[in-house]
């Protein structure tokens, strides 16, 4: 071998060990601190109290093992209380020294936070946004949330598929709540393609007591179809009061994802099984994985899901918590306050091109190009008030 090649490898690997030296450099910090912007208070508590339940659940799982690169993982909670204002300001102190956020937990408080984010190029995972909510922030937000329009697309479908006579429909839903108005939006897209006709859009006042107006309004225009976007409490009393009005047949009625808690099955067993036969969203099945029942039998010792058949959407933030690990190692990224800026490039640039990702969960997940995952949803059909799986996401766009 000539000096002249032997010099030139020599070189070449000088550079590259430097170079893989610097990317997989030891971390500077002692623990990662990562904001965590959820909603423990106010009318999105019990959505917030299962994100809290599964973040936690992925953050003493990575501890335990030994961290991320080595040093624990301590997240800072930030309560937004779904009020805009409040979510502001926990954005705005999350991105001051953070390498990534997590959170927020709705799509009214990530159409404020996002953006925020983007503009100091900071990533931030509100995972349970939709699509819509999260684009003007792209590509420094991600939802692991299906797509509206996809998600709309399957649901209405098969939901009518399994009931040809539904020609007429009233929808009902919260107005305050800005990814469930784009997904009602798309809904009524894929009915009227049906040639169904939506006759009214009614919208309910969260955590409603007295529905009887909203279900009076519903029956004067005889629809042969409900469709729901409610929380779960609302949805079972508004299911009782169309029975108690003669409306029985269930099984047009569909509820959408957001009521899928534990809470709508045991509120519908306790009313004598009152919404039996209704179409559901869900957002999650029994998965057999061994994670699953853990975290499952860990849901049931909270208070309020001691009935719990299944995981929840929560579980959406147990599995972005593993994303944040993955991204800091795979990134080598330090926590160096001097290279945060590069740091928060490299993490979004790997989460924004992540295939087949093991969510330990869900099964392998990789990113679309709209900035959501490939995360299937699927519809069941209450029965004895326990949800009983009819179809995916997956099975459904295999077929189109």
């Amino acid at each position: 071998m000539s000096k002249y090649r032997m010099v030139v490898i020599m070189v070449l690997t000088v550079s590259l060990t430097f170079c893989w030296g610097q990317l997989y450099a030891a971390p500077v910090v002692d623990k990662w601190e990562i904001p965590f912007l959820n909603t423990w208070t106010g009318v999105g508590a019990g959505y917030g109290a299962l994100c809290d339940y599964f973040q936690k659940a992925a953050v003493a799982e990575i501890n335990a093992s030994g961290g991320i690169a080595g040093k624990p993982i301590v997240m800072k909670d930030c309560d937004t209380a779904m009020d805009p204002t409040r979510a502001a300001s926990c954005m705005k102190k999350a991105i001051e020294k953070s390498l990534v956020i997590l959170g927020p937990m709705t799509s009214l408080d990530t159409q404020v936070c996002a953006p925020i984010a983007a503009r100091e190029q900071v990533m931030c995972l509100p995972v349970a946004a939709g699509v819509e909510t999260i684009e003007p922030a792209r590509p420094w937000a991600v939802a692991l949330m299906f797509s509206n329009r996809r998600d709309a697309d399957f649901i209405m479908n098969t939901w009518i598929d399994r009931n040809p006579g539904i020609k007429k429909v009233v929808m009902m839903g919260v107005p305050t709540i800005a990814q469930w108005k784009a997904r009602g939006v798309f809904q009524k897209e894929f009915l009227e393609k049906r040639g169904i006709t939506v006759l009214d859009n009614i919208d309910v006042a969260s955590v409603a007591v007295d529905v009887s107006s909203v279900v009076i309004r519903t029956l004067k225009s005889e629809p042969d179809g409900i469709v729901t976007r409610l929380f779960p409490a609302d949805t079972v009393r508004i299911a009782s009061e169309l029975q108690k009005r003669g409306f029985t047949k269930k099984e047009r009625i569909f509820i959408h994802e957001s009521a899928d808690a534990p809470e709508l099955y045991s509120m519908s067993a306790e009313s004598g099984n009152v919404l039996d036969g209704a179409y559901v969203g869900l957002t999650t099945i029994n998965y057999p994985y061994p994670e699953n029942q853990k975290l499952l039998e860990g849901l049931r010792k909270q208070k309020g899901q001691e009935k719990a058949t299944k995981l929840m959407w929560g579980d959406a933030f147990y599995v972005a918590t593993y994303i944040i690990k993955d991204a800091i190692e795979k990134t080598g990224a330090t926590g160096d306050p001097t290279k945060l800026k590069e740091e928060r490039v490299r993490i979004k640039d790997y989460i924004n091109s992540m295939k087949n990702f093991d969510s330990r969960v869900w099964g392998t997940i990789s990113i679309l190009p709209d900035g959501s995952f490939d995360t299937p949803v699927y519809i069941g059909q209450i029965r004895d008030s326990k949800p009983v799986t009819i179809s995916s996401t997956s099975e459904y766009f295999k077929k189109k």
